[in-house]
């Protein structure tokens, strides 16, 4: 009865005449016009470093994205602000052998930090192949290249990102030009064998320096030493030496330049250091940045080992132990926690994490002793929080007291960190975090991880050339 009562419903309908609707012919211009709009709003944020407003667009225009370059710009934003799986679900979309310019440029980016060797050198190659047109093209190649060690031609790879670099362009070419200087005379007075050039491993202790808590080992240069060297997970690709331990060891200068530290800028020399020794393990060509440290680093340590100078191997720092070790890389896991690693920019660690209950992006540093937090996160992020702030020209660190930035003290926050948590945290808030680290590594950090943290650890594991990392908690 109920299907006999439905039938006669229908029959009752009036048959109605489709009417022409005179708006359908303009969907398509609409959905062009909004594609097209979004396309250069998301370019002028970019251009602005504006990521936040990008980031916003982003979501609003991703339901739109038709092309590989507008989901390439789409990719971008969410990279910027630190949110790496919806880049790497947007670009997942690209067409793989495209030849769209600005995809290339997100694939390869994304490539550097996630994959092996050989898919991101084939990308670098692809965006090669259709012409390296300004001055960001020619840096992601050669950042590519020096950290794959193919060095042929890379110092005029390095000459060209200084001649097309413009700040008209807007970011990251208002960057380029600091960043880059004095690194063709570096590269070409360095020659083309590989650098950061591992010839031997094995394992050391690694107490931490007294007084300021970090980890270090000894080791001597160009068999000159020993010397306490920090172990620095949020350094860099060189060694950083005091300019008095420069001399002492005979390093000679093949380029200056400026570095960038949490209290500021300042001058440095770029050099290569023959033969480095840490114990058993060994490295040769081991890129050098001179400057001249702090008084009261002075009288600690004589430098500071980036850990991507061990790029070609699988490192652990065993907290519990006070152990330093080099291996081969290896498919074996590592002890704990395997952590969603990327490695961006200059060999930063970046991984995913919990703030105050809200996903964040954290930087792995055992060169801080503080845990931090950026000043977006503070205002983003409720906090339990009735700090104050302070210039960071107060704080012992790299840089000459000039534009260094603010500090935020007496805060605390719910963490959750490679599986664990961590209630009421005492964390700093840090502006260099947003103003300078952000920037220059192209995401934004919400958390930098210090010595806080790594007390709370057995040991931390890094495979460099796969891309691995693991946490192994006590």
């Amino acid at each position: 009865m109920r299907i006999l009562m439905v039938g006669m419903f229908m029959w009752l309908i009036p048959a109605v005449v489709a009417q022409e609707n005179p708006w359908k012919e303009r969907v398509a211009d609409a959905v062009a016009g909004a594609q097209g709009a979004c396309s250069e709003a998301l370019d002028v944020c970019w251009r602005a470093d504006a990521w936040q407003e990008a980031v916003s667009l982003a979501k609003r225009a991703e339901p739109l994205a038709k092309t590989d370059a507008e989901r390439a710009a789409i990719a971008r934003a969410y990279w910027r602000s630190g949110r790496y799986k919806d880049a790497e679900r947007v670009a997942a979309m690209i067409s793989k052998d495209t030849r769209d310019r600005l995809a290339l440029r997100v694939l390869l980016l994304i490539a550097s930090a996630r994959d092996g060797r050989e898919a991101t050198l084939e990308l670098a190659r692809r965006l090669e192949s259709i012409g390296l047109q300004d001055a960001t093209d020619f840096a992601l190649v050669a950042t590519v290249r020096l950290a794959e060690n193919e060095l042929k031609g890379i110092a005029d790879l390095a000459r060209q990102i200084l001649k097309h670099a413009n700040a008209d362009n807007g970011y990251p070419e208002s960057m380029l030009m600091e960043t880059a200087e004095g690194l063709p005379e570096f590269l070409a007075g360095a020659g083309e064998r590989p650098l950061n050039h591992v010839v031997s491993y094995g394992e050391v202790p690694m107490p931490p320096v007294p007084m300021f808590n970090l980890p270090y080992v000894d080791a001597t240069i160009n068999g000159h030493g020993p010397y306490r060297f920090i172990v620095d997970t949020g350094g860099s690709v060189t060694f950083s030496i005091d300019r008095e331990v420069a001399e002492e060891a005979g390093l000679k200068k093949l380029s200056g330049g400026s570095i960038r530290g949490v209290s500021g800028t300042q001058e440095s020399a770029y050099m290569v250091l023959d033969d480095l020794r840490i114990g058993p393990i060994q490295l040769q060509r081991v890129m050098v940045t001179a400057f001249d440290f702090p008084d009261m680093m002075k009288g600690a340590i004589g430098g500071i080992i980036g850990t991507g100078i061990f790029h070609e191997g699988r490192m652990t720092m065993n907290f519990a132990e006070g152990r330093f070790a080099l291996r081969e890389s290896s498919a074996k896991p590592g002890p704990g926690v395997d952590v969603d690693v990327r490695i961006v920019s200059d060999s930063k660690l970046v991984a995913l994490c919990g703030i105050g209950g809200h996903e964040g992006l954290a930087l792995f540093d055992t060169g801080a002793d503080a845990v931090a937090l950026s000043q977006e996160c503070l205002e983003r992020v409720a906090v339990e929080q009735s700090g104050y702030t302070v210039s960071s020209s107060v704080a012992m660190g790299v840089g000459d007291g000039e534009g260094g930035g603010a500090i935020t003290l007496n805060i605390a926050a719910d963490l959750e960190i490679a599986g664990r948590k961590f209630e009421d945290m005492g964390v700093v808030g840090l502006s260099v975090l947003d103003d300078t680290l952000g920037p220059f590594i192209g995401a934004q950090c919400d958390l930098l991880v210090g010595m806080g943290i790594y007390r709370e650890m057995k040991t931390l594991t890094v495979d460099f050339p796969r891309r691995k990392m693991w946490v192994d908690w006590r």
